[in-house]
């Protein structure tokens, strides 16, 4: 150290003096795991002019922040015989950094990390070695009743005590996040799925627990297993989901009723659909099955699909499903998905299985521009072909908060200009 300003002193706490008697206590101060940081930058000449931000501790042993940018001095032969740097404290601006990321990653009502982090670390922790990776998914139940007959801040309680029992069955290795509202996820490296059933039923019985719970609310959780690298961790998290609200629907399922019975009871609570509309659903699918010469045991799935082709919007926020008004991108790519979760939530039943496929596509359209897969033709399930017709004509006569009815006469002949051909030669 050739020359050091007098403001050192007031940034670090040693004087010039102290600094020239003792050559290394730059060097000293540096923070240990920074240190090596600089050495490599003093090396490379070519960053030299870039600044570079490490650790510092001060005479009073205070760690802050300091910004460091040097120059290069050359001799003739143009070799570096010296550096000459300015130095400035940016601990505030790292601290607002910090809090900026904080409030990005994070969720403000938990601490937990937020969906944004998740999605973001899941694709760094796709390595061979972290496989099997486990996926927890857990959505509270009834925390709207909560909100409604106590109040939002009991309600962000009992949501702060989850997330509190989540973080004691969540290892240092473990992503642990806030999923949605008041949804978690937990991403687990290398378990099977003994493990993470072993957790899911420790997980609920220290919730069962928590004395000031006031309508014992609990958790429907949902998991799967990442097996190895090339599997999509998409695929896993929908497969997870999918156990996750067949939990939700049937957990409070009543002795003496059939399950799709039960299911349906619990999706009306969920999605506000009439029970009207769902009879005139049976009722029109069955007419046209038995004008198509269905089987009783086509006849038996069709009238499943009429009660249950919405299962995947128990996923879709309610405030998003009573919307009068138009839906924003957001919310549009969020009721899009319902088709998918109903699929996986299916393929939990023997029962709700044979209809699985239809419920996947019963949003696709002759002409390819439905959703989610996109199919044309003959390619979409004619199960959901039918069901698509019966509900859009049923909307179209019976109307909605978005939509005045219309005459059954004039309702028939919307839909014969949407296909461009009769719908008895072709239901889709």
């Amino acid at each position: 150290m050739e020359y050091i300003n007098p403001a050192a002193e007031k940034i670090i706490g040693f004087s010039p003096s102290e600094f020239y008697a003792n050559p290394t206590l730059f060097i000293q101060r540096v923070y240990p795991e920074d240190r090596p940081l600089l050495d490599l930058y003093l090396k490379n000449s070519s960053a030299l002019d870039k600044p570079l931000a490490i650790r510092m501790v001060r005479k009073d042993s205070t760690i802050i922040w300091m910004e460091h940018k040097y120059v290069p001095v050359y001799n003739r032969r143009k070799k570096i015989i010296a550096v000459e740097g300015i130095a400035r404290d940016i601990t505030e601006r790292k601290k607002a950094e910090e809090q900026i990321r904080y409030i990005s990653f994070n969720d403000p009502l938990t601490g937990l990390y937020n969906r944004a982090f998740f999605e973001e670390e899941i694709s760094r922790q796709n390595f061979p070695e972290n496989h099997p990776i486990g996926i927890i998914l857990g959505d509270v139940n009834e925390i709207h009743l909560v909100n409604e007959r106590f109040s939002h801040q009991e309600g962000d309680r009992i949501l702060i005590d989850t997330a509190n029992i989540l973080k004691r069955f969540s290892r240092n290795q473990d992503i642990l996040a806030c999923w949605d509202e008041d949804e978690f996820i937990l991403l687990i490296p290398q378990v099977d799925n003994e493990y993470l059933q072993f957790t899911v039923e420790s997980i609920q019985k220290a919730l069962h627990n928590i004395e000031t719970n006031p309508l014992q609310v609990s958790i429907s959780f949902g998991y799967a297993v990442k097996e190895n690298q090339d599997q999509s961790i998409g695929e896993v998290i929908e497969k997870a989901e999918g156990w996750m609200y067949w939990k939700k629907l049937t957990r409070s399922s009543e002795l003496g009723q059939d399950l799709a019975t039960a299911i349906e009871k619990s999706l009306r609570k969920i999605t506000q659909e009439t029970e009207t509309h769902s009879d005139r659903l049976q009722k029109i699918t069955q007419k046209i099955g038995q004008e198509l010469g269905f089987s009783q045991e086509e006849l038996h799935h069709l009238n499943l699909l009429a009660r249950l082709h919405n299962l995947g919007k128990i996923a879709t926020p309610k405030s998003i499903l009573n919307k009068s008004g138009l839906l924003s991108p957001k919310e549009w790519d969020m009721v899009k998905r319902h088709p998918k979760i109903g699929y996986q939530i299916a393929l939990n039943s023997s029962e709700l299985t044979p209809i699985a496929e239809a419920i996947l596509s019963h949003h696709e359209r002759w002409d390819g521009t439905g959703y989610p897969q996109g199919l044309k033709g003959d390619a979409i399930p004619l199960l959901s072909r039918i069901i698509a017709i019966a509900d859009t004509y049923d909307v179209l006569v019976d109307g909605r908060i978005y939509k005045k009815p219309i005459a059954k006469k004039e309702a028939l002949n919307e839909i014969k200009k949407r296909c461009g051909l009769s719908i008895r030669s072709a239901p889709g």
